[in-house]
């Protein structure tokens, strides 16, 4: 056997058991991806969800579409069989926090029938407190987001309010009417929380979390595609101007702006960058565009990109990490695992009925060991098992 050949049947050799080998001959072990548990709600969808950080409870936000009421259900990593289930007269519109065995969910959105904040005991379902949002003189208030910090839930109400809730007790100890509609979920920094609020042009604003007194607010002509996010001393929002910008969270002063993704040449339209995941000094993040959609590394510090790769004709759901994999969901329906120091591709895995991409790019894949959790656009979640 020459020596093309013999290498060559090494190499298919490697492929076929998972192994890969560097140019310096060291060997590696790549993930194999199998498709686990389905489930499905009947004539539900599921419209949030969210994972404890032991990876231990599962919860999932279903609702009847254009019909109110909804469900609260726990899900068991494992199988996907439903341990519990709680009917909710609210439909829900936000992904649920589960922290320290309870369960956090704003229930409401503009399909009507009133809107609440709801603790439960993850365990059980049991109901700790529910409070009442709604806001009377509306016709529907829809729940943004949730975010849980310092013993305080902050609520983005979708009437362009914020509220702070005890989070033991469900009592609201402020709200602040905004001049604009907010846009995912609020972030949290020591004493301060931050929101990014948009319509005509973006408001970003920070406020002090005991008392929701304003500290700063900046302006951009852009609206923002998502909430912020806080890491490494920066506050990094998304525009729709195709730009991820950092500010100082102390100051409002912006620090950096760069262009995420790849510009329609043909008719000028930006790309629409997501909610950016921010990783030992590594920005990511995946923008939507008629260019195609691309997933995108930068420097946190300075935003200087690292590489870009394309992973969708049109749009890429947000990013998250699985060890030293970055996990992306793709509009060809498959969830991609690609290497996060150079965005080469490592593997993908096509999802039953196709991987669910929010717009917004709020959502990422959930992870807990070696499993990865994500929404199918039928309204189910797919777990999806990666051994190595």
């Amino acid at each position: 056997m020459n020596g093309f050949l013999k290498s060559g049947y090494v190499l298919v050799l490697f492929a076929i058991f998972g192994i890969i080998v560097s140019a310096g001959g060291a060997v590696a072990a790549v993930a194999t991806p199998q498709l686990g548990w389905q489930y499905t709600s009947g004539n539900g969808a599921v419209y949030g969800l969210g994972i404890s950080a032991e990876g231990d409870s599962l919860i999932a936000l279903i609702g009847f579409g254009f019909a109110p009421g909804g469900q609260i259900v726990s899900l068991d990593p494992a199988t996907g069989a439903a341990r519990w289930l709680v009917e909710t007269e609210e439909a829900p519109s936000a992904d649920p926090v589960v922290v320290d065995g309870v369960v956090y969910a704003g229930i409401g959105s503009l399909v009507g029938g009133g809107a609440a904040v709801y603790a439960l005991d993850a365990g059980t379902g049991d109901v700790l407190w529910r409070t009442d949002v709604e806001r009377s003189d509306l016709p529907a208030t829809p729940i943004d987001a949730v975010t849980l910090a310092s013993g305080t839930l902050f609520v983005n109400r979708g009437d362009a309010t914020l509220l702070a809730l005890d989070a033991a007790t469900g009592m609201i100890e402020w709200e602040i009417e905004l001049q604009k509609p907010t846009r995912g979920a609020p972030a949290v920094s020591g004493d301060r929380v931050f929101v990014a609020t948009g319509f005509d042009g973006a408001i970003i604003l920070a406020f002090d979390i005991d008392t929701g007194e304003a500290l700063w607010s900046v302006e951009d002509p852009a609206n923002p595609v998502t909430g912020p996010v806080l890491s490494g001393g920066l506050l990094y929002i998304p525009f729709v101007s195709g730009e991820m910008v950092a500010f100082d969270p102390l100051t409002g002063e912006e620090r950096w702006r760069a262009y995420a993704g790849e510009l329609d040449e043909e008719v000028g339209i930006d790309p629409y960058p997501g909610l950016p995941l921010v990783v030992e000094g590594t920005l990511y993040l995946s923008s939507n565009g008629f260019a195609g959609a691309y997933t995108v590394a930068l420097d946190a510090a300075t935003g200087a990109e690292r590489w870009s790769a394309r992973t969708g004709d049109f749009s890429a759901g947000a990013p998250s990490l699985l060890e030293s994999e970055l996990l992306v969901g793709s509009d060809t329906g498959d969830l991609l695992a690609l290497d996060p120091v150079t965005g080469s591709e490592l593997w993908r895995i096509a999802i039953p009925d196709a991987i669910d991409n929010d717009l917004n790019q709020s959502s990422p894949p959930l992870t807990a060991g070696e499993r990865i959790f994500v929404r199918e656009r039928a309204g189910g979640v797919v777990a999806v098992s990666v051994t190595r």
